[in-house]
Order: structure tokens, then C-alpha cells, then sequence
């Protein structure tokens, strides 16, 4: 029921933003928390290397980590027992935005299905996937929500051979902050 609320209330545009420089590596600490019950319950470890801090992205805070934690869940529930969830955050190809990649190597998902993602009530038909299904409502929520505070979301994915969730905001950095940056990733 929250869910569906929450996507209303996205949908009529009634959510306020309030976008500012976000140190990235504490909301995705945050997230990582709220989801470790349900990883150790699964076997799943998820390795991320936080650097102290060092990385800023404009966002806003709440729903980026709204964001993370959605895809976090995601990548849990979609691995294998006993698998491992990726994460990781730096420096984009372009140098004035950041990349959060969150990676499982679960069962992944044909391009075809890919390509549905963040349609509202999508869900996926392999097996593994249906024995772990939700509202399919969250990666809905997690376009509008990166949408609303100037990111954009996408995914990688094959069959059999996992996911990963590629969210890109604007960057906080100073440009001279590069090289620092470059080396914290």
C-alpha cells in the first residue's frame, strides 16, 4: 500500500525535492544497514568500500536513499543463496557526473525485459523471479524518484548472469576534486 501512495503521489508531481551537495558513501553505509537483515538471511554478501565520505553528488538525500535501498533489495533478493552484490561509486566517463553501479550475479534478465523496466506493475517471468516477487512497483518509484532529483537510472543485464543498476547523478566535486575522486574510486 505504501508503495502505491508513494507512485501516486509521484505521478501527480507533489513531491518536493530539496536537491543539494549529498556525500553519497554515508546514505549507501544507510541503505546497506537497512538491507543486511535480509542479505545474512540469504547468504548474500554485499561488498562495498567506502573511502571516508570524500564523494558528493547533488540529489536529494532522502530519495536517493530511497533510491539504494530499492536497488539494494533488488539485487538481494534477485541473487543466488550464497551470492554476492557489488557496490560501488566514483567518477563517471563524463567528469561532471557520478555513478552508483550496484552489481548482483544473480538471474538476471533478457534485454527485452530490460527495456520494461520502470513501468509501473512490471514483473519478470523466470522462475527464480517469480518465487521473489513484490508490487512491482519499486523500480517505478526508483525512475521517478532519481528523475525528481536530476539523476537518471539504467541496467545492465543478462540471463543467468546477473544485474547490474547504473544510477548517474550531477557531480558536487570541484573540478580540480578529480584526481581526488579518481583515486577514492
Amino acid at each position: 500500500v505504501n508503495d502505491i501512495l508513494l507512485m501516486s503521489k509521484l505521478d501527480d508531481k507533489k513531491t518536493a525535492y530539496e536537491i543539494g551537495a549529498v556525500a553519497i558513501e554515508p546514505v549507501i553505509d544507510e541503505a546497506i544497514m537497512l538491507v543486511s537483515g535480509d542479505a545474512e538471511k540469504r547468504g548474500v554478501a554485499i561488498d562495498f568500500k567506502n573511502t571516508g565520505g570524500a564523494i558528493t553528488g547533488f540529489a536529494d538525500r532522502q530519495a536517493l536513499k530511497q533510491v539504494v535501498i530499492n536497488l539494494l533489495s533488488n539485487a538481494v533478493k534477485f541473487s543466488f543463496p550464497e551470492g554476492r552484490v557489488e557496490v560501488a561509486v566514483g567518477q563517471s566517463a563524463d567528469a561532471d557526473l557520478l555513478e552508483l553501479r550496484i552489481r548482483d550475479h544473480g538471474c538476471g534478465m533478457s534485454q527485452e525485459f530490460v527495456q520494461k523496466l520502470g513501468q509501473p506493475f512490471t514483473q519478470a517471468n523466470h522462475a527464480y523471479i517469480r518465487n521473489n516477487q513484490g508490487t512491482g512497483l519499486g523500480l517505478s518509484i526508483c525512475f521517478a524518484l532519481a528523475t525528481g532529483f536530476g539523476g537518471t537510472l539504467a541496467f545492465e543485464s543478462a540471463e543467468n548472469a546477473g544485474t547490474t543498476a547504473i544510477l548517474r547523478l550531477r557531480s558536487a566535486q570541484a573540478k580540480g576534486d578529480t584526481a581526488r575522486q579518481n583515486r577514492a574510486a
